[in-house]
């Protein structure tokens, strides 16, 4: 067993735990089709959306946030949400995978916008309300109109001013919240490398580790994650050698019950940190007789991973977990290096 592997437990310890800090994000929304200027994503469960809200649409490139337009609700259904463009600002077509966001608004901006609405032209204002401009008569025969010339599609697009109570809701809706990429609970199986750390290193030796996981969205992007995980143990040399003078051969294996929740911090970064009951169990192997020992302790787990794969109905996700149980009056600790791909219900 490498000497840093202590080390490495506590940094996958540290991983988990620094993350449960509140992470600064933009509630985003994917874009999971496009025609034209239109665009449709899933409707949130956890967030009610509403015709004429205001958002903006970003695209990641390059590891670069690129603001793409600003775009507004224009109808709601119970699965699907479809939003128009109403103000390109670097491309004038949105594209499959692009994100619908609120953006952070301060304190300040939004009393400044409040001000500036305020203190708007008074017959600005009368316009909004379809009264004419001061001087003019309400019975003047209206002006034969100029012909209107053709313009892009985007300036017929641009919304009138929105009044008080409009501002008051955008407002309402806007601020720093955690990304949502998906509604739907994902399950699928894994594989893992079970690393001894620690005294448990003067027992055991490197093992594999497989099981199935479950995660399901409890409210932005936070997750709860149940998982079942088999581990066949395979015994250090040396603890053999001990049991094999003896007359002695064991088994062990460990099969572990655990829930957690998932925070990501990104579109393809979390954090997690859970609990959950270890159940070794040992099976020796004496004069032709057997002797099976189980014994269920309490653990606690920490660490981090990402998405290698992300789709809205399938991803492949690499992790790695610190875990520590409690056997009586002392402890024991491991690593498990995760791979999983899980489906969404």
């Amino acid at each position: 067993m490498p000497k840093y592997s202590f080390r490495i437990f506590f940094v996958s310890l540290i991983i988990g735990f620094a993350f449960c800090a509140d992470v600064l994000a933009q509630l985003q929304y994917e874009i999971i089709a496009v025609k034209g200027k239109v665009g449709i994503i899933r409707t949130p469960l956890d967030r009610p959306l509403q015709v004429g809200e205001i958002f903006t649409v970003v695209r990641y490139r390059s590891g670069q946030r690129i603001k793409v337009a600003r775009v507004k609700i224009a109808l709601v259904e119970k699965k699907f949400t479809g939003i128009k463009i109403i103000e390109p600002l670097k491309d004038t077509r949105l594209r499959k995978g692009d994100l619908l966001e609120v953006e952070a608004v301060s304190l300040e901006e939004r009393l400044q916008e409040l001000e500036n609405h305020a203190t708007e032209p008074e017959d600005e204002q009368l316009a909004l309300k379809g009264v004419p401009p001061t001087g003019s008569s309400p019975h003047a025969t209206p002006e034969p109109e100029e012909p209107v010339q053709s313009q892009p599609a985007e300036m017929h697009d641009q919304p009138a001013a929105q009044s008080r109570t409009d501002m008051s809701d955008r407002f309402i809706y806007s601020g720093p919240l955690h990304v949502v990429r998906q509604n739907r609970p994902f399950v699928g199986p894994l594989v893992a490398v079970f690393a001894p750390i620690n005294s448990l290193a003067d027992e055991m030796d490197f093992s594999g580790l497989a099981g199935v996981q479950v995660t399901a969205l409890l409210r932005n992007q936070m997750h709860l994650r149940f998982g079942l995980e088999y581990a066949p143990l395979r015994l250090s040399p040396e603890l053999q050698d001990r049991l094999r003078q003896l007359g002695i051969s064991q088994t062990s294996y460990f099969i572990m019950l655990t829930a957690s929740l998932q925070q990501y911090f990104t579109r393809r970064f979390f954090w997690n940190v859970g609990g959950g009951i270890y159940r070794l169990t040992d099976i020796q192997n004496i004069g032709g007789e057997q002797l099976q020992v189980s014994n269920n302790y309490f653990g606690l787990h920490a660490g981090a991973g990402f998405n290698v794969i992300s789709a809205s109905s399938s991803k492949l996700i690499f992790a790695t977990n610190g875990h520590m149980y409690f056997p009586v009056n002392s402890y024991r600790m491991f690593l498990s290096i995760l791979l999983s791909w899980v489906y969404a219900l």
